[in-house]
């Protein structure tokens, strides 16, 4: 198993990943073929361009990437749960989740300038 598969802030985005797909399965399908697939594409994006990231000897605009995309993903699920598409639980679940990704890669690019 490569050394950057066990960063946290790769098994987060992960985590988050899994926790979208899973949780987006039972979306009304008005949201699921529109909101849930960005978010589900976006998350997986996400994920990649971290496991890319992580071998790179200047990482600067692969993070600055990332950092956008943590972004997009937290106003996509700030949306959702406004217009009632995941419950308050799920909302909760994946922002925790998502403000950790962030912190992270925040840190991550402060070290790597």
């Amino acid at each position: 198993m490569s050394v950057h598969l066990d960063l946290p802030v790769y098994k987060s985005c992960y985590d988050l990943t899994k926790l979208v797909f899973e949780t987006s399965k039972d979306m009304d399908k008005l949201y699921k073929y529109s909101l849930g697939a960005e978010l589900r594409s976006d998350v997986k994006d996400l994920l990649i361009i971290v496991f890319r990231a992580a071998p790179m000897e200047n990482k600067k605009e692969t993070l600055q990437l990332a950092k956008e995309k943590i972004e997009v993903v937290r106003l996509t699920i700030r949306i959702m749960h406004e217009l009632h598409v995941i419950d308050i639980k799920t909302f909760v679940r994946q922002n925790k989740i998502v403000e950790n990704i962030s912190k992270q890669l925040n840190g991550w690019h402060k070290v790597s300038k």
